[in-house]
């Protein structure tokens, strides 16, 4: 296995979480949806958890995190806040729908990371497939979450 390309990948999703952080960090103080506010702050605790796992499977392949990255995420989020959205002064209904799908996204792209680890695990004795195992039901069951607060958000936001 080609560690440096191993640990570009890591760092691009570990870069991805700091983003999913502070977009579920957005979505527990912005949102009109009390749902989606506790999602925000339930997620916040679940990426947390999601980082501390990541960071402990790099140690352990040996792998150093890139602090550049970790910094430029949030002002990537920040950006994200600048999207045509109908409003620019005050947050728009639609700011609801669209911040749900972005979360969703990332809680994709996330998954499929997971799943990746779980593809080279078996070679792997850095990688422990329970916990692998244990990350994907979690990514999966944020998905479902995040699908049934995107649906119920859509009638509000597109009115």
């Amino acid at each position: 296995m080609d560690r440096k390309l191993l640990g570009i990948y890591l760092n691009d999703h570990l870069a991805g979480s700091a983003l999913g952080r502070s977009l579920a960090l957005r979505i527990s103080k912005s949102h009109g949806s009390d749902a989606a506010r506790r999602e925000g702050a339930r997620l916040i605790s679940e990426i947390d958890d999601e980082r501390r796992a990541l960071l402990a499977m790099m140690g352990r392949l040996g792998i150093r995190p890139k602090q550049a990255r970790q910094r430029a995420a949030p002002l990537l989020e920040r950006l994200g806040r600048l999207k045509l959205n109908g409003s620019l002064v005050r947050r728009s209904p639609l700011s609801d729908l669209v911040e749900l799908e972005g979360m969703s996204l990332g809680v994709n792209g996330k998954l499929r990371m997971w799943q990746a680890l779980r593809a080279i695990a078996p070679g792997e004795n850095a990688l422990d497939e329970s916990e692998i195992d244990r990350l994907i039901e979690l990514a999966e069951a944020q998905i479902a979450r995040l699908d049934a607060l995107r649906l119920d958000v859509t009638p509000a936001a597109l009115r």
